[in-house]
C-alpha cells in the first residue's frame, strides 16, 4: 500500500490493518486486527451505541472494538448478537448466540 503525504499516520495504519484483514486471516489474530481497526476508527467517539447497531446494513457484521468477540450480525433475515471465540481444544472459531436484536437490548447482550 502506497503511503500518501496527505494521510495521517492513523489513516495509514488503518489502511494497513484493513489490508491485513482482507487477506482472510482468522482466529485470534483476526480478532486482534478487528480490535485495532476499531481503535483506529474510534477517534475518541467512545462506545458503540444502539444507533450504530440499528444502522447496520443487511449482510454486514459490526464487531465491538472495546469488547473482543462481541458483535452484531445482520444475516438479512434477522440481526443477532454473537460472541465469537476459539474452541480451546480444536482452535476452530465458534459463535455463541446472545439473542436477537432489538428484542435483546444492547446492555443485556453485553452483560451476557
Amino acid at each position: 500500500m502506497a503511503s500518501s503525504k496527505s494521510s495521517s499516520p492513523r489513516e495509514q495504519a488503518l489502511g494497513h490493518l484493513k489490508s491485513a484483514l482482507a487477506t482472510g486471516i482468522r482466529g485470534n489474530l483476526r480478532d486482534a486486527i478487528l480490535h485495532a481497526i476499531g481503535v483506529a476508527d474510534d477517534n475518541g467517539r467512545g462506545d458503540l451505541t444502539d444507533v450504530h447497531y440499528r444502522n447496520l446494513s443487511a449482510g454486514k457484521t459490526l464487531p465491538d472494538p472495546r469488547r473482543p468477540g462481541f458483535l452484531l450480525r445482520d444475516n438479512k433475515s434477522r440481526k443477532i448478537w454473537l460472541y465469537r471465540h476459539d474452541h480451546p481444544e480444536t482452535h476452530k472459531q465458534e459463535f455463541l448466540e446472545l439473542g436477537d436484536y432489538p428484542e435483546t437490548a444492547l446492555a443485556d447482550a453485553r452483560a451476557r
